[in-house]
C-alpha cells in the first residue's frame, strides 16, 4: 500500500520524512535567536536553533569560529554544512558544521545544496556574511532570515 500516515500513533516516522514536512512549512532560516557578532578575528553565532532544507540544527551555547582571512579587504561568508555522509552522534556535531568562505565581493560561490531529503548527501546554507577592512571583520553585511511566519522570541 502506498498510502502511509505519518504523524500518528505507533508511526514509525524518519528524519527524511520530518525534513520533507518542517521544510515544506518553514523553509530555511533561523528558528530562535542564533544572534551574530564579531571581533576582528572571529564570529560567535549564540545559543539558538535555525534549519536549513528542514534539518533543525541547534546551536547549543555560543561557539565562536576562528576566522584567518585570505585577503585585507573583502568578506566573508559563514556557512553551516549538513554531510550526510558523516555519522550522526549521540552528542557532538556529527553531520553538521561551520565552514567558511572568501570574496573580494559579496559574490560568492554557489553553496552544495543537493536533496538532503531524496538522494543527495550534502547541503550548504548561508548564515551571515561580514566585511574585511585591512585584515579585520569589521562589519556585519547580512545574515540569515528568520523562517517564515515565525517570530523568533517568543521560543
Amino acid at each position: 500500500m502506498a498510502l502511509n500516515g505519518l504523524i500518528f500513533d505507533q508511526r514509525n516516522n524518519d528524519s527524511k520524512n520530518w525534513r520533507r514536512i518542517l521544510h515544506g512549512i518553514l523553509g530555511d532560516g533561523i528558528i530562535r535567536d542564533c544572534d551574530i557578532t564579531f571581533t576582528a578575528n572571529s564570529i560567535t553565532v549564540g545559543d539558538g536553533q535555525f534549519i536549513l532544507l528542514g534539518g533543525v540544527i541547534a546551536n547549543d551555547g555560543a561557539e565562536t569560529i576562528s576566522v584567518t582571512p585570505t585577503l585585507t579587504d573583502g568578506y566573508v561568508r559563514l556557512k553551516c554544512r549538513i554531510d550526510l555522509t558523516k555519522e550522526a552522534q549521540e552528542t557532538g556535531p556529527g553531520p553538521v558544521e561551520w565552514l567558511t568562505d572568501f570574496s573580494t565581493t559579496t559574490t560568492f560561490p554557489a553553496l552544495t545544496q543537493e536533496d538532503i531529503n531524496g538522494t543527495g548527501s550534502i547541503y550548504e546554507g548561508e548564515i551571515a556574511v561580514l566585511q574585511i577592512v585591512s585584515g579585520n571583520i569589521t562589519a556585519l553585511i547580512s545574515m540569515m532570515p528568520n523562517v517564515s511566519g515565525m517570530n523568533t522570541r517568543d521560543f
